[in-house]
C-alpha cells in the first residue's frame, strides 16, 4: 500500500502545476484577445485605445496592439517549458506595470478596479516560475 502512495504527492504536484499553468495561459490569452479582437467580452482595439489614452498611455492605438500581442506571446510562452520562466517574468512585469497605470492607489476594491486581481495573477505566475526553477534544479 505504501508503495502505491509513494508517487501520489508528485502526481498531485504535476496536476496542480499543469492546471495552474493552463489557467494562467488562458487568462493572459483572453486578456490579449479582448484588446485585439473584442473576444471574451472585450472592447477591441479602438475602445481599449480610448481607455489607454485616458490613462495617459499614448500613442494609444499602437500601445493597445503592442500590449495585446505581448499578452498572446506570454500566453504561448508560459505553456512551453523552455520559455516558461522568461514568459512568466514578462507577465509579472507587464501586470505590475498595468496595475500601476490602471489602479494607482486603489488597493483592494472588491467588485472592481482594484489591485486584487493583478496581485493574485502575479503571485500565481510566481508559483509557476518557482515550480519550473525547482524542476530544472532536480
Amino acid at each position: 500500500m505504501q508503495e502505491k502512495l509513494a508517487g501520489y504527492p508528485i502526481f498531485l504536484q504535476n496536476i496542480f502545476r499543469v492546471s495552474l499553468t493552463v489557467m494562467i495561459a488562458f487568462v493572459m490569452f483572453s486578456h490579449g484577445t479582448q484588446k485585439l479582437f473584442g473576444w471574451f467580452g472585450g472592447m477591441g482595439i479602438q475602445k481599449t485605445a480610448d481607455v489607454f489614452a485616458s490613462l495617459g498611455l499614448t500613442p494609444a492605438q499602437p500601445m493597445v496592439i503592442l500590449a495585446g500581442v505581448f499578452e498572446l506571446i506570454f500566453a504561448l510562452g508560459i505553456l512551453i517549458p523552455k520559455t516558461r520562466i522568461v514568459a512568466g517574468l514578462g507577465m509579472v512585469l507587464f501586470m505590475a506595470f498595468a496595475g500601476i497605470q490602471s489602479y494607482e492607489g486603489k488597493w483592494f476594491q472588491f467588485g472592481g478596479y482594484g489591485w486584487e486581481f493583478a496581485l493574485l495573477f502575479i503571485l500565481s505566475t510566481f508559483v509557476i516560475i518557482t515550480l519550473q526553477v525547482n524542476e530544472k534544479t532536480r
